[in-house]
This record gives C-alpha cells, structure tokens and sequence, in this order.
C-alpha cells in the first residue's frame, strides 16, 4: 500500500527524470510478443466457440454460454494488458550523476555509485533469473534488486543500461584510484 512518502519519492524521481539527459533514463516496456500470443490464444477460443455453435447447430443457450466464455476471456485478456501496462509505465531506471536510481510501481530504490564494483556487478548478473531477470544488488546486509525483464515487460535498450552502469563503474575507479581488472595481475 502506497503512503504519502512514496508519492513523494516518486515525484521526486518523475522531477530528476525529467532533468536528466535522455540518454541516461531508461523505461520499461511490454513483452509485445506476449501480448501477440495472448491475442492469438483469445482470437483463436472465440473463433472455436463460434465453429462449434456452427457445426452443432446450438439453440440461444449453447450461444450464449459461448457469448458468455468469450467476454470472459475477453475481459480477462484486457485486464492482464492494463495491468502490466500500468507496471510499465510506473517503473523506470535513471543512470543520475550521484546513484543508480530506478522506480518499480511506485516504489523508488538506489544505489551510490560508490558502493558499486565488478563483483557487485557480477553477482547481480550471475544470479538473475532466465524467465525473471532480477539484477539482486548485494551490498553489505542489504539487497536491492532492479527488475531487468519478466515475461510481461522489460527494459528498453538493457545493454545500452548495462553499458552506462559500466562506464559509470570504470569512471568512479578511475576517480577514486582504484586500479581496474585489466591493469591488476
């Protein structure tokens, strides 16, 4: 249940989202070949429905239980679109001068730049999911993880993501002096 903090942190990122270059913000978007197969298996129940009342000639009931399974499945289709729709839409990562920031339904979390290294990076990846890629940051005793995809919805441009939060890695080794894994025997 969402508070009146989390409106406000979530104006607050919608305010530095806004600010932000283009190239730094990253949105979520719908699996559409999901949403094709979905449309496919509601499309292809209707059109059974309406053969089999043809074939066996239904009298008013047999084509209204039809009638009736078919707006359910209609509505039902239409209510998984809105739903992950409006998970889209309410989440989005933004690569900010000072953290990694990112937005999921409301819920904003981030991580400082300076807590960040290769095996943070590393293990984020090594244990995301393959039909749920949660990048599952641990720092210290804490754990925050950032949704990559799900079968409904993913980030847009996720290697361009993947490659600023590296380049963003490489520039605060740099800046702090520590040496980067190439130079390191």
């Amino acid at each position: 249940m969402m508070n009146k903090n989390d409106l406000e942190k979530e104006a607050e990122f919608r305010d530095r989202w806004s600010k932000s270059h283009p190239s730094k913000r990253f949105e979520y978007e719908l699996n559409r070949e999901l949403l094709l197969v979905l449309f496919f298996f509601v499309t292809a129940m209707v059109g059974m429905g309406a053969v089999l009342g043809s074939i066996l000639d239904m009298a008013w009931l047999g084509w209204t239980i039809i009638g009736l399974l078919s707006a359910v499945l209609l509505v039902g289709a239409a209510f998984l679109i809105f739903v992950w729709h409006t998970y889209a839409r309410r989440s989005a990562v933004l690569v900010d001068n000072d953290a990694l920031v990112w937005l999921y339904v409301g819920e904003v979390r981030s991580l400082a730049w300076t807590l960040i290294d290769r095996e943070v990076i590393g293990n984020a990846l090594e244990n995301s999911k393959e039909t749920k890629g949660i990048l599952g940051f641990q720092v210290g005793e804490e754990r925050k993880e950032l949704l990559a995809y799900n079968p409904h919805m993913r980030i847009k441009n996720f290697p361009i993501l993947m490659a600023e939060i590296l380049q963003r890695l490489q520039q605060e080794q740099n800046k702090n002096g520590k040496p980067g894994e190439e130079g390191s025997e």
